[in-house]
C-alpha cells in the first residue's frame, strides 16, 4: 500500500509537472508571436543595403542623445545628404538656420541619398520633393518600362523591408492617381515587419530620423488611408 500510495503520489507531480511546462510553452509562444518579427523573403542585395543604411543613421541621430536638425554637431551630414542625395550645395552655417530649414525640408533629400548609397545608380529620380521620384516610379510602372523602381498603392501589395512607403502631408490629399509635382507628401524606407505593422525610417520626422508604426493586416498591407503609394525596386 506504501508503495502504492508513493506512486500516486509521484504520477500526481509528474502530471503537474507536465501541465505548467505545457502552459509556459503555450504562453511564451503566443507572447512570442505578439513581437517577433514576421520571416520574410530573402532580400535582393539593394534592399539590404537600403535597410541597414536607414538603421545606422537612425542611430546616428538618436544614440547619445537625440539630435535635431539645428544641432551644429549634424550640419555637416545634412550638408552631405543635400549634396550627395539631390546635388544640392549648402553650407554648414545655414544648416544651423531656422529659417533655411524651414524652406528647404530634408525628409526627400535623405531618402535620395540612402537610396543612392544603396546602390540604385541612376535608376532613382533623387530629389528634393518626394512627389518626383513617386511620379517617377508611378510612370515606371504605367509604362512598364525597365527601370526597377516601380510604384504601387497600398492595396496592391504587402509591405516588406526596402520597400519606401509615402503618404500625403499637411492636407495635400495627394493620391496615386492624383499626385503632382509639389504636393506636399513624405515617405520612409520599411526596414522590419511585424504582426500587427511595419517599423519604417525616414529623416525629418521631428527635425531627426525617427522611427514610425505603419499598421498591417495579417496579410502585410497598409491599412492606414493616408499612406497611398509603395515603391519597390523589383531588380
Amino acid at each position: 500500500m506504501e508503495i502504492s500510495r508513493k506512486a500516486w503520489i509521484v504520477a500526481g507531480i509528474t502530471t503537474s509537472l507536465v501541465v505548467i511546462v505545457g502552459a509556459l510553452v503555450y504562453f511564451d509562444r503566443r507572447a512570442t508571436k505578439k513581437t517577433a518579427p514576421k520571416s520574410s523573403r530573402k532580400l535582393s542585395q539593394f534592399n539590404q543595403n537600403l535597410v541597414q543604411l536607414a538603421e545606422l543613421e537612425y542611430q546616428r541621430w538618436n544614440e547619445k542623445g537625440k539630435k535635431h536638425e539645428l544641432s551644429p554637431e549634424m550640419s555637416d551630414t545634412l550638408v552631405d545628404y543635400w549634396r550627395r542625395g539631390t546635388g544640392m550645395n549648402f553650407s554648414p552655417s545655414q544648416m544651423q538656420t531656422r529659417s533655411v530649414q524651414n524652406k528647404y525640408p530634408w525628409s526627400a533629400a535623405a531618402i535620395s541619398w540612402l537610396v543612392k548609397l544603396a546602390g540604385a545608380g541612376d535608376d532613382f529620380k533623387y530629389s528634393a520633393s518626394h512627389s518626383n521620384y513617386i511620379i517617377a516610379a508611378i510612370n515606371n510602372r504605367k509604362q512598364n518600362n525597365a527601370n526597377p523602381f516601380k510604384a504601387y498603392r497600398i492595396n496592391e501589395l504587402p509591405i516588406r523591408e526596402g520597400d519606401i512607403v509615402c503618404r500625403t502631408r499637411a492636407g495635400s490629399r495627394a493620391t496615386y492617381d492624383t499626385i503632382q509635382a509639389g504636393m506636399p507628401t513624405h515617405c520612409d524606407v520599411v526596414t522590419q515587419i511585424m504582426d500587427a505593422h511595419g517599423v519604417s525610417i525616414g529623416g525629418n520626422v521631428s527635425q531627426r530620423f525617427s522611427k514610425t508604426n505603419v499598421p498591417i493586416n495579417k496579410e502585410g498591407y497598409i491599412t492606414d488611408r493616408s499612406y497611398f503609394a509603395i515603391l519597390r525596386n523589383t531588380k
